[in-house]
């Protein structure tokens, strides 16, 4: 899957993750670093950054 930015990347992401809720938060870090070709830094950079986003 191709994304043009950072922020783009976050709202595939969060995308993918509304579309995957019947699986195990496992199940979809697997598929979201499979389907988005990223490392497990990068996932846990932006559900950080997610996160953080949820606290403001």
């Amino acid at each position: 899957m191709k994304y043009e930015s950072y922020d783009e990347l976050i709202e595939l992401i969060r995308e993918f993750r509304t579309k995957h809720q019947n699986k195990t938060d496992d199940e979809v870090n697997r598929l979201i670093k499979k389907t988005f070709k990223i490392n497990q830094t990068t996932l846990g950079e932006i559900d950080g950054h997610e996160l953080g986003s949820w606290l403001d």
